[in-house]
């Protein structure tokens, strides 16, 4: 983890995941590999979190049975937990319509 995400975290900005009265984050993906079932969320003035298919829970099934995806450009909201390699998104939600594909 390097020091923007350390800072991060200390400041509340990207509380670990599970912790009470934790609010949700806003951001918009990236970029999601369904067959490989990971990606990126973008948050404005934050560094990027890692996103795993683990952490989709409900949402619809991707590509013939691949498992939840998410789409580039697509809003959603989530918490950020502290992982292995640094920040993830935990608990992913759509919160908009999905993006304008064409």
């Amino acid at each position: 983890m390097d020091e923007a995400e350390r800072d991060e975290l200390k400041s509340g900005k990207g509380a670990r995941g599970g912790e009470a009265g934790e609010a949700r984050q806003r951001g918009t993906v990236k970029w999601f590999d369904e067959v490989r079932g990971f990606g990126f969320i973008g948050r404005e003035g934050a560094v990027d979190v890692f996103v795993h298919a683990s952490a989709l829970g409900e949402l619809d099934e991707g590509e013939e049975g691949a498992g939840p995806a998410l789409r580039p450009g697509e809003a959603v909201t989530f918490r950020v937990a502290e992982g292995a390699r640094g920040l993830q998104a935990r608990e992913v939600r759509r919160s908009g319509a999905p993006p304008h594909e064409g």
